[in-house]
C-alpha cells in the first residue's frame, strides 16, 4: 500500500503534464506583463521571519498567533503606516475559444482560482469530461480566460512572500486583467462584457474588484464562498500548512519558507472534499498538483473581506452544502432563523439586480472536484442563460 501511495502522485503529475486543454476549444497560452500602479500594501514586521525565509517552526508559530490572538497579531506584526509600491509581474493565462464558435460574441468569462491551486482548477486535467469547467463552457459556446495567480503555476514567484505576494497585490492584478480584457489586451479582441467566475479566494478577489470597478463586470458567479468570515482561522489551522519546498521538494525547491501548502493529503481532504462523494483518484491528483500559498496572502485576507460592494449586476452564489471553509460543513444552518448562511451573503451586494443561491448536495469546498460537478455546471450555465444573449 505504501508503494502505491508513492507512485500515484507521480502518475498524476505525468497525466497533468500531458494534458493541453479541452479538445473542443482552441486554447492559446501566453504570459502577460502586468505593470501595476503605485498601490497600498500592508506592512509585515516579524522577528520570526527577518530574512523572508522562515523555518517551519517559525511559520507554524506565526499561524498559531494569527489564529489564537488575531488582534494582537495584527498589532504586533502588521501595524504602522502602509507601504506602497509599483511593480510589474509576468502572469500566465490561457484563452479558450469554442471550436464550434463563440455563441456569445463579445462576452468572456474570467475564471479566478482559489488558494491551493493554479488556474488548472478550471480545466482539471483528470477526467476533464467530468471536471473541466473550461470544457463544459466551450460546449456551451462560451469563451473563457483563466490565469495563474501571482506565486502559482507559471506566473512569477517573487521571493518576498510577505510584502509582495499579498491580497492587495492580487486585487491590483485582477483589476488590470479585467481592464486588459476590455481593451483587447488578451487575444487581440476587446470584450464588451466580462463575467467574473471565481472559486473561494478567487470569489473574494472578484467581490473586492466589483467594489472598485463595478462597471467593468457584467455578472458574478461566486463558487465556494459565503459572507461567513469566521472560518479563516479554521482554514489556517486545519490545513497543517508546511513549507512547500520541504513537503514537495521535487516541485518547489528554491521557494522561500513563506510559500506553504497543506502538509498532508488528509488536511487537503478536510478542507476541499466531502467523503465519500468524490473519486479518490481525483483527490490524489489534486494533492499531487497542489500549488503554494504565501503567508502574505493568508495574513492579509481580511483586507478584501470587509465592507460591501456597490455592484448592481446579477450575482449567483454556488457553494456546496458541506463546504468546510465557508460554512463549517453546515451551509444549511439559518443563523437568523429564516435565511441560510449562503442566503445571508446577499448583504455583501445590497445593490445587486438579482441575487440567487445554489447549493449542490453532498459537496465540499472544491465543488469542481465532486461527483456533483456536472450538475453544478448545468446550474451555472442555465443561470447565465438568463442574463446573456
Amino acid at each position: 500500500m505504501l508503494a502505491l501511495l508513492s507512485v500515484l502522485p507521480l502518475a498524476a503529475l505525468a497525466y497533468a503534464n500531458s494534458y493541453h486543454g479541452p479538445p473542443n476549444a482552441h486554447c492559446v497560452q501566453a504570459t502577460y506583463n502586468i505593470a501595476l500602479p503605485t498601490y497600498p500594501t500592508i506592512p509585515f514586521n516579524s522577528s520570526l521571519a527577518p530574512d523572508l525565509d522562515p523555518s517551519q517552526a517559525a511559520l507554524t508559530e506565526l499561524i498559531a498567533q494569527s489564529v489564537t490572538s488575531p488582534g494582537n497579531f495584527s498589532e504586533m506584526y502588521m501595524s504602522g503606516t502602509n507601504s506602497s509600491t509599483g511593480a510589474a509581474y509576468n502572469i500566465f493565462g490561457v484563452l479558450c475559444v469554442p471550436k464550434d464558435g463563440d455563441k456569445h460574441n463579445g462576452t468572456v468569462q474570467l475564471l479566478v482560482h482559489g488558494l491551493g491551486y493554479d488556474s488548472g482548477y478550471w480545466d482539471f486535467g483528470f477526467q476533464p469530461e467530468n471536471y473541466s469547467y473550461v470544457m463544459r463552457a466551450a460546449a456551451e459556446g462560451h469563451t473563457t480566460f483563466r490565469y495563474d495567480r501571482l506565486g502559482t503555476g507559471k506566473s512569477d514567484h517573487p521571493f518576498d512572500g510577505y510584502h509582495e505576494v499579498q491580497s492587495l497585490t492580487d486585487l491590483e492584478i485582477i483589476i488590470s486583467i479585467i481592464t486588459l480584457l476590455h481593451q483587447g489586451g488578451v487575444g487581440g479582441k476587446a470584450y464588451t462584457s466580462v463575467i467574473g467566475v471565481g472559486h473561494s479566494y478567487g470569489s473574494i478577489q472578484l467581490t473586492a474588484a466589483s467594489a472598485f470597478v463595478p462597471n467593468l463586470l457584467s455578472a458574478l458567479v461566486l463558487t465556494g464562498f459565503s459572507a461567513n468570515a469566521s472560518s479563516t482561522g479554521q482554514f489556517a489551522t486545519s490545513n497543517a500548512f508546511s513549507r512547500a519546498d520541504l513537503t514537495q521538494p521535487d516541485r518547489f525547491t528554491g521557494l522561500p519558507g513563506s510559500y506553504v501548502i497543506s502538509g498532508l493529503p488528509q488536511a487537503a481532504q478536510i478542507n476541499f472534499f466531502y467523503f465519500p462523494f468524490y473519486d479518490p483518484d481525483v483527490a490524489t491528483f489534486s494533492y499531487a498538483t497542489i500549488e503554494p500559498i504565501t503567508q502574505g496572502v493568508l495574513f492579509t485576507l481580511s483586507a478584501l473581506t470587509s465592507g460591501q460592494s456597490n455592484f448592481t449586476g446579477p450575482v449567483h452564489l454556488v457553494t456546496g452544502d458541506r463546504d468546510w471553509i465557508f460554512c463549517g460543513a453546515q451551509c444549511g444552518v439559518k443563523p437568523d432563523g429564516n435565511h441560510t448562511i449562503l442566503e445571508l451573503t446577499k448583504i455583501v451586494f445590497p445593490m445587486t439586480s438579482n441575487f440567487s443561491v445554489y447549493s449542490p448536495a453532498n459537496t465540499g469546498h472544491g465543488i469542481n472536484l465532486h461527483f456533483s460537478a456536472p450538475a453544478t455546471y448545468t446550474n451555472i450555465f442555465n443561470w447565465l442563460g438568463g442574463f446573456i444573449a
